[in-house]
């Protein structure tokens, strides 16, 4: 009996060394069968899976049957904008145990010659799962007649295989598919080979433990998933003997798969589970603690989040998200959130994130949900203005600009439009909140800057044939002055002597850009030894313009003693001395044509003058 118990210990150990040599290399195969996309241990590369997804039969080019088995991994570029990328990383790949070999990953694409933009992956590999500084192994396209790397008669599966270079060989190396659409077809791949290299196991494989999905089950019954943890789960060479016990110290019945996780399948009472690790090669064995599995009346709890999903906008304001219905919450992944603890976090992703958050109540029991948080790019807003220097009174065009826009609020104001007509009566900031589709915004302005119309108007002192002039304006910034004899001047107050007594028209226009300029007249006599502006007159006439009849006001005490009408040339056409110094004389205009007129007041010796216009 000893005898025989030895030749059976022989052989095993014989059979156990076989199959260590045997183990170095694992040939892993994904034909995506199971239902969940991505497959376990598969993972989004720098943002969250949205066009990369799993397939039974598909069109945009039709294919109704995977090349194994029923379904296959499709990443959906029909329709989307070039250049739109997706990135699928294989779980990571241990190459310690390679050596001269030569590990690669095979698989299976979909070529076809339907649409013949650049839709096309490529495969790279790195020691982490980002494209980063990763080798580039090759490419395919998806159009059968591109030669990348072959060209292909027939639409159908063809099989392709990239070689893993010698200098990725540790434990840690991730094969990547980037997908790139062109506004093309979609992409179809299937049936992944990959190779791995793990070390062998040596000695007792000690240092494993279990974990689960849970810490305890909560209902009055459910499942659990088990997993063994360790760095020497990662050799090969090692049996696993799931344990269940209904009580700590047993006794012990065995269950499981023999892999390195195991399903409690379905409980209704608190069980305790331990794994049996033993090294094919050594023939020795450890055990793990044990692990204990509670089973609790109380329900898990509802735990949702609000928002349900959100926008996060570039540059804006992070995303308030907000747990309810347990006692303490857990968010993962942290990436750009403030915190991964509470009811409450801010998150403000550089790209789409899925968060899980983990609710657990007083009672330890706990439940997940997830929240999505999108990453969109906020829009970039202008305004466009033919001018920002404008009169008062005027209006000018405010057009937003930006792509994608769908929503406008203007400040002041309340309009919602693309564009307005702005009037601003003073110096005016226009602020512009704009929105694209997704409810991200962002704000332009302009200044107007008004300026007022300008009023013309003038007067001046006469000293013989020398005249200053001096400017009344308002709202003036430029003078042009004309003295009537072909003489200019562009000062304000200018002083000018005529060389001749004719009566002749001054003419002020003064500007104030961009506002219309305005003209002011006024008619002088270099002959008269006192020649006076209106303004400056102790007369006054009225109505000017008149029609047949004119009053002369005089408004001084001594009285009206001659009234003179002549004409721009100086020539008299009437002449009225009134026989009583009364203070208001009626001159009698209806033996004049319409026209301009130059009027002669003299009072105690002093003459006054001013223009008429007959109507």
């Amino acid at each position: 009996m000893k005898r025989k118990q030895q030749i059976v210990a022989a052989f095993i150990l014989l059979t156990a060394s076989f199959a260590q040599l045997k183990a170095q290399q694992v040939i892993n195969v994904q034909s995506f069968e199971a239902p969940a996309f991505p497959p376990s241990g598969w993972s989004a590369v720098s943002t969250s899976i949205n066009r990369w997804n799993r397939a039974t039969n598909s069109t945009f080019p039709t294919v109704a049957a995977a090349k194994f088995g029923t379904a296959f991994a499709r990443y959906s570029a029909r329709g989307v904008a070039a250049n739109t990328i997706q990135t699928l990383a294989l779980p990571a790949a241990d190459y310690r145990q390679r050596g001269s070999s030569t590990p690669s990953v095979r698989f299976y694409m979909y070529r076809d010659s339907l649409s013949k933009t650049g839709d096309s992956i490529s495969v790279y590999v790195n020691t982490s799962a980002s494209l980063s500084g990763a080798h580039y192994l090759g490419s395919v396209a998806r159009y059968s007649r591109y030669a990348v790397p072959d060209t292909q008669i027939t639409n159908g599966w063809y099989r392709y295989s990239f070689n893993i270079p010698p200098a990725f060989n540790g434990n840690s190396n991730y094969i990547m598919i980037k997908a790139i659409g062109q506004a093309g077809y979609n992409i179809y791949l299937d049936s992944f080979w990959w190779d791995t290299y793990p070390l062998a196991c040596s000695g007792k494989p000690t240092g494993a433990s279990i974990t689960s999905t849970t810490q305890q089950i909560c209902g009055g019954s459910g499942a659990a998933t088990l997993n063994l943890n360790g760095t020497v789960t990662t050799y090969t060479g090692l049996i696993y003997q799931w344990q269940n016990a209904a009580a700590a110290g047993g006794p012990w019945t065995n269950f499981g798969t023999g892999t390195t996780t195991a399903s409690t399948g379905l409980i209704n009472a608190t069980r305790y589970y331990r794994c049996v690790l033993t090294c094919m090669g050594s023939l020795l064995s450890d055990t793990t603690a044990v692990f204990t599995m509670k089973v609790v009346s109380n329900s898990r709890p509802n735990v949702a989040v609000l928002p349900a999903n959100a926008n996060y906008c570039s540059g804006g304001a992070p995303v308030k998200l907000t747990a309810i219905g347990a006692s303490t919450y857990d968010w993962s992944p942290a990436t750009g959130l403030n915190k991964t603890k509470g009811d409450t976090v801010l998150s403000s992703p550089t790209t789409g994130t899925t968060y899980t958050v983990t609710g657990t109540d007083t009672a330890g029991c706990a439940n997940t949900t997830q929240v999505t948080v999108s990453f969109r790019t906020s829009p970039t807003v202008g305004i466009n203005a033919a001018d920002t220097l404008l009169c008062a009174g005027d209006s000018i065009r405010l057009q937003a600009t930006g792509n994608g826009l769908v929503s406008y609020a203007w400040a002041p104001g309340n309009a919602t439009t693309a564009s307005i007509f702005a009037k601003p009566g003073n110096d005016t900031r226009y602020v512009l909140t704009a929105g694209n589709g997704f409810g991200c915004t962002a704000k332009a302005g302009i200044n107007l800057r008004v300026r007022q119309k300008p009023r013309a108007k003038f007067g001046y002192v006469q000293s013989g044939n020398t005249f200053r002039f001096k400017d009344s304006s308002v709202n003036a910034q430029l003078w042009f002055w004309n003295f009537g004899d072909g003489n200019q001047s562009s000062r304000q107050s200018p002083t000018y002597t005529f060389s001749s007594d004719s009566a002749r028209e001054v003419l002020l226009v003064t500007c104030n850009p961009p506002c219309a300029c305005d003209t002011a007249r006024l008619l002088i006599n270099p002959k008269a030894t006192s020649l006076n502006t209106p303004e400056q007159s102790a007369f006054r006439v009225y109505p000017n313009p008149a029609g047949n009849q004119l009053f002369v006001e005089g408004r001084s005490a001594d009285g009206i003693q001659l009234l003179v009408v002549s004409d721009l040339m100086g020539r008299e056409l009437l002449r009225i001395r009134p026989e009583h110094q009364q203070q208001v004389h009626l001159l009698n205009l209806s033996g004049l044509a319409a026209g301009q007129y130059l009027l002669k007041v003299q009072s105690a010796g002093t003459e006054h003058h001013t223009r008429i216009v007959k109507r």
